[in-house]
């Protein structure tokens, strides 16, 4: 079984988020923090590098054209299909790495109490996963993208994760109000995740 090892972008920061999918492989079993024997240690398995294949559909030139120049001046030395939202962003940000790629934008949305919500989107793309032989085969719980993936929710941030054309791939949303709707569950994230276009890379 393969895990992506994906990037993280939020605010201009770009961090490592290690397989969302490792949360199935705990056993719920709490852990006496008196007793004093050893905790077993857990294995980051074993790095491999997919096999990036290209895209059927050709590249979204409007959804392109439609990024900051300097994002677009990167685009093409990406080595992973480069996957972004349809949606206009303020504030995009892309990062261009041997073997990865993040971008970062924000998409305000005014609230029926007058606030305006701003939600923070991040985007990610890897050509490395882990792979451990040992967890279930199937940990995922959503179609997406012609596959299947997984949606996590934590502390507001909803996550979906997935696998397309042979790299691992990662949407992120944040909401800057609790009241605003696209971070209670599932719908936006997933929504936004089948809205991405490909608009660059070189595989």
């Amino acid at each position: 079984m393969k895990f992506g090892f994906l990037t993280w972008s939020s605010s201009g920061a770009t961090g490592l988020l290690v397989g969302a999918f490792l949360l199935s492989a705990c056993d719920g079993k709490a852990v006496d923090p008196a007793t004093k024997g050893d905790v077993p240690s857990v294995s980051a398995g074993t790095l491999v590098k997919g096999t990036i294949t290209s895209p059927r559909e050709a590249k979204d030139l409007a959804v392109r054209g439609a990024l900051p120049v300097e994002a677009q001046s990167k685009l093409d030395g990406s080595w992973v299909p480069v996957l972004v939202p349809r949606a206009r962003a303020e504030a995009v940000h892309v990062t261009v790495e041997p073997g990865f790629y993040a971008y970062s934008g924000a998409i305000d949305r005014p609230l029926p109490d007058g606030r305006v919500s701003r939600a923070t989107i991040a985007v990610q793309g890897t050509r490395f996963a882990h792979e451990h032989e040992g967890f279930p085969k199937d940990v995922t719980t959503h179609v997406m993208r012609g596959t299947r993936g997984l949606f996590t929710i934590n502390e507001g941030i909803t996550t979906t994760t997935w696998i397309e054309n042979g790299a691992s791939y990662s949407v992120d949303v944040e909401c800057s109000i609790d009241a605003d709707t696209r971070c209670h569950d599932e719908a936006y994230v997933l929504e936004l995740t089948a809205s991405l276009a490909f608009v660059g890379g070189r595989p």
